[in-house]
C-alpha cells in the first residue's frame, strides 16, 4: 500500500442510524408533498425525532455541522424556489378593501401604481 492510500480517512459510521432515517424519509415526504422545507425545520424536526426516540440530549448535536453532513450522506441539495407566491386570502382582501380604498383616494391616479410594478421617474 502506498502512504497515500494508508492516510486515507475511512467514512464514519452513523451515530443513530435510526434517526438519520426517519430525517431522510419525513424529507421525502415532505418534498413528494410539495412542501417547502428550511435548514432550520429540518434541525428542529430531527430534534424532535430525536426526543421521540429517547435518544439522550448529550448523544447527539443537531447543528449546523449535522446537517451539513446530513445532506452530503442522503445527496440533498438546497434548492431555492422562484415564481409566483400561492394564492391570495380573499377573505381578507374583501376585508382589508374599504381601508385601502381611503388610503388610495388620498393620492393622484397618475402616483398610484400596481404592487408588483415600480414606477420609472426620469
Amino acid at each position: 500500500m502506498s502512504p497515500s492510500e494508508l492516510s486515507a480517512k475511512s467514512p464514519r459510521s452513523v451515530q443513530h442510524p435510526a434517526l438519520e432515517e426517519a430525517a431522510a424519509l419525513w424529507i421525502l415526504q415532505c418534498q413528494h408533498r410539495g412542501v417547502a422545507l428550511t435548514r432550520d425545520l429540518i434541525r428542529a424536526k430531527a430534534t424532535s425525532f430525536a426526543t421521540s426516540m429517547d435518544i439522550p440530549d448529550g448523544s447527539i448535536k443537531v447543528a449546523h455541522g449535522w446537517l451539513y453532513k446530513f445532506q452530503q450522506r442522503h445527496k440533498l441539495r438546497a434548492v431555492r424556489i422562484y415564481g409566483e407566491s400561492g394564492p391570495a386570502d380573499v377573505a381578507g382582501l374583501e376585508a382589508a378593501l374599504p381601508e385601502l380604498q381611503v388610503a388610495v383616494a388620498k393620492f393622484s391616479p397618475r402616483d398610484v401604481y400596481n404592487m408588483d410594478e415600480t414606477g420609472k421617474f426620469f
